[in-house]
């Protein structure tokens, strides 16, 4: 996905006669997203375009302006934003008349009308889409594998590994290991691990940790429950 996507872009560009001559890369360091813009950084040069902005920030900044300012100022012919987020409220949803699953629109997560309701007993179905239609677009299922509890991930690295519950005595830290999963090559990074934290009845915390070549980097996230 580092070198596909990229060069599916500027492919894409120069068969309709507009390559770009300057770009301006802009990236959240969230793993998936910043390793494939590492790959259009290594695109734009082999390509012999140049390179006349590339700034990164961390997850969940939401302070633009200074990058807004720099890429202004850079005056490039294209930009290149590696970007993620997720916010969404719940609605009911039930099936369609040809027997498919309702899905929500983009700004919604969709909870089946007919199954248990969110934190009540028995098996509750989300569906949601996050970024649908384009590179970055992922979800999370979690469901049973016999006495397992497994978190597939369909990520944006265009893989989607399955992680089990670790065994262990703390109920507020859940811990997912990677166990196995489709589309993993050697050369793409992956999800390895996954581990949620619950520090209170309004906030829980996540970290996701990616592996590629060998290096793993863990990625932190905080949620607190609207008031």
């Amino acid at each position: 996905p580092a070198a596909t996507f990229p060069n599916t872009l500027f492919d894409a560009l120069a068969a309709a006669g507009k390559t770009p001559k300057t770009v301006a890369i802009v990236t959240s360091k969230f793993p998936s997203v910043h390793f494939m813009s590492l790959g259009a950084r290594e695109a734009v040069k082999k390509r012999g375009m140049q390179e006349v902005v590339f700034l990164e920030w961390e997850f969940g900044n939401r302070d633009f302006g200074p990058i807004a300012a720099r890429v202004k100022d850079a005056k490039p012919d294209l930009v290149w934003i590696g970007d993620i987020g997720l916010w969404a409220p719940v609605v009911a949803v039930g099936f369609q008349p040809d027997g498919e699953l309702q899905i929500p629109d983009e700004t919604h997560v969709g909870w089946y009308r007919y199954g248990s309701s969110p934190g009540a007993a028995g098996s509750t179905v989300l569906a949601a889409w996050l970024n649908e239609g384009t590179p970055h677009e992922m979800v999370t299922m979690f469901h049973m594998d016999g006495n397992d509890l497994m978190a597939t991930h369909y990520c944006a690295a265009q893989n989607q590994p399955r992680m089990v519950l670790a065994s262990g005595s703390d109920p507020n830290r859940l811990v997912f290991k990677f166990k196995d999963g489709t589309n993993i090559q050697s050369d793409s990074g992956y999800m390895q691990e996954v581990t949620f934290i619950f520090d209170g009845a309004r906030h829980h915390s996540e970290e996701w940790t990616f592996v590629q070549n060998g290096k793993a980097e863990t990625t932190r996230f905080d949620f607190n429950r609207k008031q």
